[in-house]
């Protein structure tokens, strides 16, 4: 009996490792976003000129990503668990995450101001300085 236990946990774990690992190498690349949605539509944060601003994220396999809105970029931490993204520190539940789509809700305190985001993989890179 001791022996089964010991064999499910250990199954158990590198089950839950190899999944961490796999979610981690789908994210890896560039992400650009195609979409915004905000909770409450009349609130508008990011919009220049009616035009959107240009979002790139690029995570790396260290647990690092460059985030590039606009002109601006800037490097951050992420953690990512099945359910969950963590971006420095701003959490999103994933809503789908696959070979070559991002979706994510933002967890917020404010569900007004809470958006959800829909990014797609590209080549498109953010200059490294």
């Amino acid at each position: 009996m001791k022996r089964l236990i010991i064999v499910v946990a250990i199954f158990t774990a590198i089950t839950f490792a190899s999944c961490d690992h796999q979610e981690k190498n789908q994210i890896t690349g560039t992400w650009e976003r195609v979409e915004e949605k905000r909770a409450d539509p009349q609130i508008q944060i990011g919009i220049s000129n009616n035009e959107p601003i240009e979002v790139l994220l690029m995570f790396k396999e260290d647990g690092t990503i460059k985030v590039k809105q606009g002109p601006q970029s800037y490097d951050a931490q992420y953690q990512l668990s099945l359910k969950e993204l963590t971006l420095g520190n701003r959490k999103y539940e994933l809503l789908k995450l696959d070979s070559d789509s991002l979706i994510m809700k933002e967890i917020s305190d404010w569900e007004s101001l809470a958006s959800t985001y829909k990014y797609f993989k590209t080549e498109k890179r953010i200059k490294e300085e």
